[in-house]
């Protein structure tokens, strides 16, 4: 989040947290995505930060994560 709102690219963000994920023992990067909070649009465009979403699901050992953060 704190990268997006600093004006990292969306990319940048889900190559950051992939190499972090792989440095972690048992932990798998399912997927990090944005979207429009009202129909979950995906999108890699950051500059409306109030109307978005940052969606995160992932693997630790065999239980399965996930997390949505507001940017706003």
């Amino acid at each position: 989040k704190k990268l997006l709102l600093e004006g990292a690219s969306m990319q940048l963000v889900r190559q950051d947290i992939k190499h972090f994920c792989e440095a972690e023992s048992g932990v798998k990067l399912e997927y990090i995505e944005l979207a429009t909070r009202e129909n979950l649009i995906l999108t890699d465009n950051v500059n409306d930060a109030n109307n978005l979403v940052l969606l995160i699901a992932g693997f630790v050992g065999e239980v399965r994560l996930i997390d949505n953060i507001f940017l706003s």
